[in-house]
Order: structure tokens, then sequence, then C-alpha cells
């Protein structure tokens, strides 16, 4: 009786990296077997037949995927035809990525303590993998002017923001100065993208009191 005796396995894969999935039979050497790979993407598990291309192979039975991505995220099965009988197997990919922006909810400057300045996010998708922790980085876009035409570089204040925290108060900066900051969270895959840098315009640090 033909049957699958090596199932494909359920993987959670780097994005850009390659799928591998298996599915070895057991059975008599003089049948023919045929194997079929078919994808259940969410969220609608519409079911598509996999054919060779320039991302997928399948040879004897074994599924590769080059440069996984977001669309190949789901549910593989794969069918094995024979005159000695039939079998299937199933398993699951899930592709992990760097998290998306997070979104900066707030940013305010204290007047009662000069250079501080509280930011408030909210976190952006996780890439399917945790998030281990956020960067904050801010930018002196030019003392006494909200604008400049150099492109001023962002520096990094904090590289090791615990991943629960969502409130963060940066210090340091300088009195009648105009900032921006910027967010980017990390996961086991790396440092994602930046948020959308805030306030826009620029904030002001107010002047130390008495100045």
């Amino acid at each position: 009786r033909t049957q699958i005796s090596l199932p494909p396995q359920t993987q959670s894969l780097v994005f850009g990296s390659t799928a591998i999935l298996r599915c070895g039979v057991s059975s008599d050497p003089s049948v023919t077997v045929r194997w079929q790979w078919i994808h259940e993407k969410p969220p609608d598990n519409k079911r598509t037949i996999i054919k060779p291309s320039e991302r997928h192979s399948i040879e004897n039975g074994t599924l590769r995927i080059k440069s996984v991505n977001g669309i190949d995220v789901g549910n593989y099965t794969c069918i094995v035809t024979s005159s000695a009988g039939n079998d299937s197997r199933m398993a699951s990919i899930t592709v992990m990525e760097v998290p998306y922006p997070p979104i900066i909810l707030n940013v305010f400057a204290h007047s009662n303590s000069p250079g501080s300045v509280s930011i408030t996010w909210q976190a952006g998708d996780d890439g399917n993998s945790p998030i281990t922790g956020y960067i904050i980085q801010h930018k002196l876009i030019n003392q006494g002017s909200p604008s400049s035409i150099l492109n001023p570089p962002w520096d990094t204040y904090q590289n090791t923001i615990d991943a629960q925290v969502r409130n963060y108060t940066v210090t340091g900066l300088q009195p009648a100065s105009y900032y921006q900051f910027r967010i980017m969270a990390v996961n086991q895959v790396g440092e994602g993208r930046p948020s959308e840098p805030a306030p826009d315009p620029p904030l002001l640090i107010p002047q130390q009191q008495g100045r």
C-alpha cells in the first residue's frame, strides 16, 4: 500500500529564506506514485494547485519555495496518488519578518523639566515574531528654526526599551531647539522600519525658566 512515511512539517520561516516541505512515501517500487501540492491561503483559504515556477519546485515529492514572503503563508497539503492507494498530509507555513513601524500617538514637552519630552506610541504588527524591544531616535532639526536645508542625522537615544513599554521620557535635549522623534520595533528577525517622524512640524523644547 502506498502511504506517506515522511510527512511535511509545520514551519515558521524568516522572510526571504527557503521553505522545504518533504513528502516521502513508502510504496511498492513497481508502482508509479504521483504527488500534488495544494496551498490554502488565509483568510479565505482559497485552494491553489502549486505548479513549478521561478520560486516553486517539486522533486520526488519535496516542495521547495524560494524567498518566502507573506503570500506563502497558509496550509500546504501533499496529496499522493497511485494504483496501490492514496494518502495526504498537511503542514502550515508562517513567515516571520521584521516588525511593522510603530505609530507615535503623542509627543509632550515637560515645562517643569527642561529638556525632557514624553513619547507615547502604539505597536505595529509584530511580523509573526514577538517584539523584543524598541529603539528611540531623535533629530535636532535646527537650533532656533523649525526647518533646515541640511538634513541632520538621526541619533539613537535609547536602543534597549522593553517590549511592554509604550511611553518613554527622553531627557537631555537642548532647550530652545526643535526636535523630531521616531521609533523602531525589534524582533528576532531584526530591526523594523521606523515610525513616521513626530511631531510634524517639529517640537520646540521650552527654554529653562528664568532665562
